[in-house]
């Protein structure tokens, strides 16, 4: 009886995800057989994951009696065709996931990390797949994982943070495979034509639209209430916002919401305009994130001041987080794209270089060269300077490949 209620649930659900997707395009179409649309492979195969155990994949990579087990419970039928809708929505070039905001329904509460946890079951069994040798194959998983993070996108924060580890998980499964597979050039090109772009970062795009998306929500909680002012006043009463805070004084003097927006919008704005001319500037990674935390300092002083920015508190707590995991996620790719090349060497002359060929992707966090040294089992790749977040150990960051023959 109750495997039969979830099966209910479950075709609910995708009926209603469905219908959210269809709706966001102003008509509902009939489960079309060939959709145009990737984001409806990808509720069906969150769907079909769900109660799965999510597979380990390069967290236990050293383990091959784990892998043996990964690699038995993958090729079941259940998640046979959780990766095959998921390699089938990758194939598919529109993604619109149909987000809508109301009062009680957000759209980090509905998508959740569920397309994260499908790029996890990729990335295991691109691993598996290059543990076994099918080295071809394991680079189509790689570049179908590429395509998902670039799918998933940055509407929201919790989506950019699942593109951003979709994308790590791409580039740390391909450092295992590099080490794995013999130098063959053909593979290589291969594999150097998935990975050549960095990630897409648009900074002042993608920050308009975390706060377009919180003003959409708060927008969507007033019209639940009769009395905006109120429904603002509650806003506020949630920060423990003072009475006779200019907040406050604000909303009682505007004669429409709008002014009150026009307010926030114009200082968030400006935070962002300033927060760009940081990034945009010639200053060294610690000095950019040191101006970063010191304009975010400065906002927040003005929240507890009572302005009324902090009614987008939550898009300008993420500017800091969004700089630094950037930096740390191209250190991985801009190490991974700096190895082929050499591994394209050893392809051609049957060694590794004994230095560091020019033009190379450089360590984001000093914008110079990688520190190259050949070793008994191949060569590393590490940082100049250190990661702020990455402690004591590894940091500077050092990126170990090995030579397979």
């Amino acid at each position: 009886m109750g495997s039969a209620s979830n099966r209910r649930i479950k075709i609910m659900v995708c009926v209603v995800g469905a219908l959210v997707l269809c709706g966001s395009c102003g008509e509902v179409l009939a489960s079309p057989s060939t959709p145009d649309n990737a984001a409806l492979l990808y509720y069906q195969a969150c769907l079909a994951r769900s109660g799965l155990p999510l597979p380990w994949g390069l967290a236990r990579a050293h383990d091959e009696n784990h892998l043996a087990e990964e690699t038995k419970l993958l090729s079941g039928n259940e998640y046979r065709l959780v990766i095959d809708l998921t390699m089938a929505g990758t194939r598919i070039r529109k993604c619109d996931w149909g987000l809508w905001v109301s009062g009680r329904w957000t759209p980090d509460g509905a998508l959740g990390h569920g397309p994260e946890s499908l790029g996890r079951v990729l990335a295991a069994q691109a691993t598996i797949l290059a543990m076994n040798g099918q080295y071809s194959e394991a680079i189509e998983i790689i570049a179908a994982l590429r395509r998902l993070s670039r799918h998933i996108g940055d509407d929201t924060y919790v989506m950019w943070a699942s593109s951003f580890t979709e994308d790590y998980q791409t580039f740390g499964v391909a450092q295992y495979l590099l080490c794995r597979m013999p130098a063959d050039a053909d593979r290589l090109k291969s594999l150097e034509s998935e990975l050549a772009e960095d990630r897409q970062w648009q900074p002042s795009n993608t920050l308009m639209k975390w706060y377009d998306m919180q003003v959409a929500s708060l927008q969507a909680s007033m019209a639940l209430h009769s009395d905006w002012r109120q429904a603002l006043r509650t806003e506020l009463e949630a920060y423990r916002m003072r009475e006779g805070d200019t907040a406050e004084k604000l909303i009682e003097s505007a004669t429409a919401p709008k002014q009150v927006f026009d307010h926030v919008r114009q200082v968030y704005k400006r935070f962002v305009d300033s927060v760009i001319a940081v990034l945009e500037s010639d200053e060294s990674y610690h000095a950019k994130h040191k101006q970063i935390v010191q304009l975010k300092d400065e906002l927040v002083a003005d929240m507890e001041a009572g302005d009324a920015i902090i009614l987008v508190a939550g898009p300008i707590g993420f500017v800091e987080p969004y700089y630094r995991l950037h930096i740390n996620e191209l250190a991985l790719a801009h190490a991974v794209q700096a190895a082929i090349p050499i591994y394209r060497i050893k392809a051609t002359t049957g060694r590794l270089p004994p230095t560091l060929p020019a033009g190379l992707p450089k360590d984001p966090y000093s914008s110079q060269d990688f520190d190259y040294h050949v070793t008994d089992e191949g060569f590393s790749l590490t940082c100049r300077a250190p990661a702020i977040d990455w402690g004591q150990e590894n940091n500077p960051r050092r990126f170990v490949f090995e030579a397979a023959e």
